[in-house]
């Protein structure tokens, strides 16, 4: 789907219609194709004396003579095959048998064929046409098949299954053809209308970009293209003429279809073989599998009038879904299992329609649990002491431009988290000032960003200069800058950089906005995080009732929240020396917390998952849980029972990785 030719268009019109396939009138000259190009066959029959029946005799023009022909070596099938040198649109395709004296009838032409195109993107051969039961040859008389071709391919081929020669005798069945063309229209050029995207892989919810991509033409001034979707995984956002381009009408009104009529104004307009025309930016359903955009039937117009038909394209975007993955980040974690507790206790709230994992109308014990059993360890980078974890997981990520000749330096890779690979938010040639903006499903109150050029070493010049970092407040219309950064030139590939500032306020949308760069042609962000502001930094430890306990006994310890900042679930991972102490239980004592998850399989290890459940039940400190131990029977000595890691997370989906600490308690 990438080729690299030039494409030089003249007052370029373009109309997509997302619809049905249409048929286009085939039109023009038809001229037989087959010169300069390559012939070979599946087999070749050898002849006592004489040079074999080699494929290039069936593309020789000679129609007469005993050996002039191509003739399998007895297979009952056989193929012959002609490829040319550049990619062709063959339209319609003879068969002859030459005029000869020879003991060889007309018996070894075909009788039931099929004539088929490599399609080298997707591996396989396309049947073009179709002959069953075909007798009555006449040496010297030529046969023409039309078929309906769109495309252009570089390989054709006729697949024989059976020849009449097989009825006149059986033991040899022979397949042979004396002479074959392939016709075309000489003027016809392979323009190719094609689909290009940036992710192969989406997750529901989140918008991603298509483009209509114009190739391999030349002084065209009409193009005319259909694209088809699939409507069940995509649902349409909007259209974006690319630079040279613009729209005079469209139509968006019926769901599935899209229709846009696009001029280039001025003589001419130059364009290389990946030229964007559109960029279409859809969003995933919240259904999973795997459909295709392409481009279904297209052609494009000379200056002179005379029309050619375009090959086609396709992407196919597979749409992954988690079930329990409620903010649809691609992850479930507990920043999911916060949002549906606050959602808990009835019909999911607005902005938390997922928390119902198992649909039936209700936020429940059992969706929590769902999303407990699917907890994965949290992959996002930690903002540090007073800051959440990065929270650009399943926002939208816009800018105001993006370089236009490659796919791999779109937006969203500003913000994939991949550090190791060469694609980046670059905002195109000799453009080395633009914005940056990612916006968030729920408003958040960030207070630290972070900036790094990634793998690319000698380019760390494209990152910015000076820039400011906004916020967009909606109530007065107008973007908060919040930090104001100049003259920063000190950057080193694979070295993350973070900026910090004082912010009372959540917003939906941030950027940065680039009015300077290091480098004097381009700019761009290899990676960019954002990280919300905490008042204090939540601590999940250990409370003991006391210090020193009898050997035999039972006795509690809770698990405490200290500055919990609104906390809806916690992951607690506690540690407790099992040579000195057995677990009993553990009960919730906060008001509304539910363990949803309690794993104690291990000796010494106690994992408990928790959901603050209820909006109005949001921990900021005190008890959550008490744990009852055995002190264990003849044992002496002092041990340690502690929160050894966790995760915890607001109703907002904001996930903290807070402080823990733990308790000395002595057996005796």
């Amino acid at each position: 789907m990438r080729s690299s030719h030039k494409v030089t268009c003249t007052a370029i019109s373009l109309f997509l219609l997302l619809s049905p396939a249409s048929v286009f009138a085939e039109g023009g000259t038809q001229v037989d194709l087959t010169t300069g190009g390559s012939a070979t066959a599946n087999s070749v029959s050898p002849v006592d004396g004489y040079t074999d029946y080699k494929p290039e005799y069936a593309f020789d023009d000679v129609v007469s003579g005993t050996y002039n022909i191509w003739k399998s070596n007895r297979e009952k099938t056989s193929w012959l095959q002609y490829e040319f040198p550049s990619p062709k649109r063959v339209s319609a395709y003879t068969l002859m048998w030459p005029i000869m004296v020879s003991q060889w009838t007309t018996a070894h032409m075909p009788n039931t064929w099929r004539f088929e195109a490599w399609d080298e993107e997707s591996g396989v051969w396309v049947v073009l046409d179709t002959q069953n039961a075909v007798t009555g040859w006449v040496a010297g008389s030529k046969r023409t098949y039309q078929i309906t071709n769109t495309r252009f391919f570089r390989v054709y081929r006729i697949y024989i299954t059976a020849s009449n020669y097989a009825t006149y005798d059986r033991y040899n069945p022979y397949n042979a053809i004396g002479e074959m063309e392939m016709l075309g229209d000489p003027l016809d050029s392979p323009l190719q209308l094609d689909i290009d995207t940036t992710r192969a892989t989406i997750y529901g919810g989140q918008l991603f970009e298509t483009y209509v991509v114009s190739r391999n033409a030349t002084s065209l001034a009409v193009e005319e293209a259909t694209v088809a979707y699939d409507s069940n995984l995509y649902e349409f956002v909007s259209v974006t003429p690319q630079p040279g381009f613009q729209i005079t009408s469209q139509d968006t009104s019926t769901p599935g279809q899209l229709r846009f009529s696009l001029t280039s104004p001025g003589a001419a307009f130059n364009t290389t073989g990946e030229t964007k025309l559109l960029k279409l930016t859809f969003r995933a359903k919240e259904q999973a599998g795997a459909g295709r955009i392409e481009t279904t039937a297209g052609s494009g117009t000379f200056t002179s009038g005379t029309q050619i038909v375009a090959s086609l394209g396709s992407e196919t975007i597979t749409v992954n879904v988690k079930t329990a993955d409620v903010n649809l980040d691609g992850s479930v974690t507990t920043a999911d299992l916060a949002m549906a507790a606050y959602a808990h206790g009835g019909a999911p709230l607005a902005g938390y329609a997922r928390a119902d994992v198992n649909k039936d109308g209700t936020v429940d014990f059992a969706d929590l649990n769902l999303i407990s059993q699917a907890l994965e360890p949290t992959p996002f980078l930690n903002g540090g002491t007073g800051y959440t974890l990065d929270l650009t997981q399943s926002g939208d990520v816009s800018a105001s431009s993006s370089h236009p000749k490659t796919q791999y330096y779109l937006p969203y890779y500003a913000f994939d988290g991949d550090v190791t690979s060469n694609y980046y938010w670059n905002a195109g040639a000799y453009v080395n000032k633009g914005w940056l903006m990612y916006d968030f499903k729920i408003p958040q109150r960030i207070g630290k960003y972070s900036l790094m050029w990634q793998t690319l070493v000698g380019f760390e010049s494209y990152m910015p200069k000076s820039w400011t970092f906004e916020g967009y407040d909606e109530a007065q219309g107008k973007w908060m800058v919040l930090d104001t950064q100049k003259d920063k030139t000190t950057w080193l590939t694979g070295v993350r950089q973070f900026f910090d500032f004082p912010n009372s306020n959540a917003y939906k949308q941030y950027r940065i906005n680039i009015s300077a760069a290091n480098h004097s042609t381009y700019v761009g962000v290899g990676e960019m995080e954002m990280y919300g502001k905490l008042d204090s930094h939540p601590e999940l430890g250990i409370e003991s009732v006391a210090d020193t306990v009898t050997a035999g006994t039972a006795f509690e310890s809770y698990i405490v929240v200290t500055n919990g900042n609104a906390m809806h679930a916690e992951d607690a991972k506690v540690s407790y020396d099992s040579s000195l102490f057995e677990f009993v239980s553990a009960v919730p004592v906060a008001t509304g917390t539910e363990i949803v998850r309690q794993d104690t399989a291990t000796p010494g290890q106690l994992r408990l998952t928790l959901a603050n459940t209820g909006s109005q039940n949001a921990v900021n400190a005190g008890q959550l849980v008490k744990l009852t131990f055995q002190a264990k029977p003849g044992a002496t000595g002092t041990g340690n029972i502690e929160v050894q890691s966790g995760t915890a997370a607001t109703a907002t989906g904001a996930e903290i990785a807070p402080l823990t600490s733990g308790a000395s308690i002595t057996v005796q």
